[in-house]
């Protein structure tokens, strides 16, 4: 099987886009570029880091991959290039000891009594419905409304992350831990995406992306 062109990985941190060294750099661009429209909900409003991995650009390679993320995530994007596997380790401590590989890519929503299940990661292009099911061996990501049941890390990894831009589940797993939403859910419409992760036998929830300032 031949290796993905494209690879997004992500983190408490933010997301490195891992580029494959033999695609050619026009079917590279055509992916990430429909990929960022297809997730331009889930940057809207927020900061978030890019880092780009796996081969070498050059500049003009380099301005056009900027131009389309910040046409769809806004210039508050921090983006770095050519990022090595060590580097991603020491900025992204902690969060890259699973293997990954190829994420499997969800378009639309996730119905009630619907199951997607990946040994992979997870990217749902769409909201996740009560009473529907995620399972992931990797990270689960919903650019959308995440109100069903998800499990991440599922093989025991507790290093996994589950990201949403509304976290609002009926039950979240990472690895062996549970948690659930309280009984009393306010309005989060006006809120940044989350990020639920493990830390001291405890499943936390924090902001994916730094706030933006509203207050003028």
């Amino acid at each position: 099987m031949s290796q993905q062109p494209v690879v997004f990985k992500g983190s408490k941190n933010g997301i490195i886009v891992v580029l494959d060294h033999q695609a050619s750099i026009e079917e590279i661009i055509s992916r990430i570029k429909q990929k960022f429209i297809d997730s331009s909900t889930f940057f809207s409003g927020a900061k978030l880091s890019i880092s780009f991995a796996g081969r070498v650009l050059d500049e003009a390679e380099k301005k056009e991959l900027t131009n389309i993320v910040k046409n769809v995530a806004g210039d508050d994007i921090n983006i770095g290039f050519n990022i090595t596997e060590q580097d991603n380790k020491q900025s992204f401590q902690g969060f890259y000891e699973i293997n990954e590989g190829t994420a499997k890519f969800h378009k639309g929503t996730v119905r009630s009594g619907q199951r997607i299940a990946a040994e992979e990661s997870i990217v749902i292009l769409g909201d996740v419905n009560p009473g529907a099911e995620i399972v992931a061996g990797g990270n689960i990501m919903v650019m959308g409304s995440l109100r069903g049941i998800v499990h991440a890390g599922c093989f025991g990894n507790r290093y996994a992350i589950v990201a949403a831009l509304n976290l609002y589940p009926t039950q979240l797993r990472i690895a062996d831990i549970i948690t659930r939403s309280p009984d009393d859910v306010i309005d989060k419409r006006q809120l940044v995406p989350e990020v639920a992760f493990v830390k001291d036998e405890t499943i936390y929830i924090d902001a994916y992306l730094p706030r933006r300032n509203v207050d003028k």
